[in-house]
């Protein structure tokens, strides 16, 4: 989150109305620096949310995703960004890169980089052109790949194939003896 902030402070000198919403739990392994969880609450245009029951209505408000992640695990909150036709502009880490195609639904940048991070979050919020093109990439592309009916069918036919080679009947279920 310090390298977000620090990018928001570069941003807001020729971006003044900008807004940075912080939604969800701070991660606790990040250890924050208290004096950086204060100035994130006391930044004007910051606005630190925590957990929110439908972070969808915030998403519909936003321009651009920010996730200077450290670590992440799939990055679910990208695709459902990307299904609202949102960009996301995140870290070179496992995870995002499976999420974002560089360039193409989004941009990356290194991790800790507040500087590559401001500049691709001013390249995006600068530019509508971009920003549409990417957001309708990102779009796309979720609901090609990571639509729920074709997940869930991936899913349930890895369990299949894991229940075949422990001898079970398709729709996994033993038989059981007759009566």
């Amino acid at each position: 989150m310090v390298e977000l902030l620090d990018a928001f402070d570069a941003l807001k000198k020729d971006m003044p109305h900008l807004h940075l919403f912080l939604i969800g739990p701070f991660d606790n392994r990040a250890e924050l620096p208290a004096a950086q969880l204060q100035r994130a609450r006391t930044t004007f245009g910051v606005h630190v949310l925590g957990y929110v029951p439908a972070p969808e209505k915030i998403l519909a408000a936003v321009d651009v995703l920010a996730l200077p992640s450290y670590r992440e695990g799939f990055g679910n909150v990208v695709i459902e960004a990307a299904v609202m036709g949102i960009p996301t502009v995140g870290t070179r880490i496992n995870g995002l890169i499976d999420a974002v195609a560089d360039g193409e639904t989004g941009l990356l940048v290194p991790v800790r980089d507040a500087g590559a991070l401001a500049e691709a979050l001013r390249r995006v919020l600068g530019d509508a052109a971009l920003r549409q093109r990417l957001g309708a990439a990102a779009r796309e592309r979720a609901l090609r790949l990571f639509a729920s009916e074709r997940i869930n069918a991936l899913v349930l036919a890895e369990y299949e194939r894991l229940a075949k080679l422990k001898g079970l009947p398709p729709g996994g279920r033993k038989q059981r003896g007759g009566s």
